[in-house]
């Protein structure tokens, strides 16, 4: 059984965070900051990251929020929940233009990743 990874984006403090536990009955999320320093944060004080199943090349998770380029477009991981109800891979200049996850098992090994929208906003800007 695999356990579905989360992160989380504290956004006051503006860090990203390993989650280890997540009480939504109690409305808190148990974070570790890069520093080892462990905290319980109101659930709507973050911002949570969730693994998508998939790996980049180096063996990384690819997580909601993860920005990349192919060829000259620049897309960003979200979760598509108007429609389509799954992570799909959006066109940062053309939110129209999007990708199935899928797509990137054929062309992952074309893909320059970025960072995060939450630690690196100005890529999304930068990219427009």
């Amino acid at each position: 059984m695999n356990i579905p990874k989360f992160w989380a984006w504290d956004i006051e403090k503006k860090i990203m965070c390993d989650v280890f536990n997540i009480q939504f009955d109690l409305g808190y999320v148990g974070i570790r900051a890069e520093n080892y320093c462990v905290f319980e944060r109101d659930i709507k004080k973050v911002e949570l990251l969730q693994d998508i199943g998939m790996k980049k090349i180096n063996g990384e998770p690819i997580k909601k929020g993860d920005i990349f380029k192919h060829n000259e477009n620049t897309y960003c991981i979200i979760w598509q929940d108007k429609y389509l109800f799954k992570y799909i891979a959006e066109d940062v200049n053309n939110p129209k233009n999007w990708r199935s996850i899928g797509w990137l098992f054929n062309v992952g090994k074309h893909v320059k990743w970025i960072g995060n929208k939450y630690s690196n906003p100005e890529l999304l800007e930068d990219a427009k």
